[in-house]
């Protein structure tokens, strides 16, 4: 669940404040193996996010996917990527971020836990160490589990070529890589903006 955040404004800045928990309690042992090390803050982790006003240049600024426990930028609008899976048991488009068409869809692990899942060519997330092949949901391609790097919650999975010979589908940006993220473990910007409480000190 998203912790309360509160906001102000300083001089062109916005300031997040949020109350985060240890992510590693709910964790399996063999993925918090892997994971950064946790250290429990003694105060609010504050979050400084630059107002594109702020710059003069609001065209390099794009809205984000937040990671729903801390609010860490995840992956922006014009990262997300098209990357159809023979394996998908459904599939389904929406508007993600202002995108049009958003392909999103679901697939289900071995153990029976079934993720919506979309594709993002670049996200700022951890990778931990081993990458798998076995069970693969993109047919070509290894897979790792991610998490978000500053609070370790379980964002997705990295997906990369271990073969040349890839599905005709597969759009080029692949090459390197892309980032199968958890829908249901994103927030939209926007919609995270609308929840935080501004300071009635602030507002004048």
């Amino acid at each position: 669940m998203l912790e309360q955040r509160q906001q102000t404004r300083c001089s062109g800045h916005r300031l997040f404040i949020t109350h985060p928990e240890d992510p590693t309690k709910n964790v399996s042992p063999l993925v918090t193996a892997q994971m950064p090390p946790w250290t429990p803050w003694s105060s609010s982790l504050i979050l400084f996010v630059t107002l594109a006003s702020a710059l003069g240049h609001p065209e390099q600024f794009e809205d984000y996917l937040l990671c729903r426990h801390c609010g860490h930028e995840v992956a922006k609008a014009s990262h997300l990527l098209h990357v159809p899976s023979p394996l998908a048991l459904r599939q389904r488009n929406d508007t993600i971020l202002g995108v049009k068409e958003v392909l999103i869809q679901l697939f289900q692990n071995p153990q029976g836990s079934q993720f919506e899942i979309i594709a993002a060519q670049k996200a700022d997330v951890y990778k931990l160490n081993k990458a798998f092949i076995e069970h693969s949901w993109f047919p070509g391609l290894t897979w790792r589990v991610t998490v978000c790097p500053r609070c370790g919650h379980h964002l997705g999975w990295f997906f990369e070529p271990h073969t040349h010979d890839l599905p005709e589908t597969y759009p080029e940006a692949i090459k390197d890589g892309f980032a199968g993220l958890i829908l249901e473990n994103l927030l939209h910007q926007d919609f995270a903006d609308s929840l935080l409480i501004t300071p009635k000190s602030y507002l004048s």
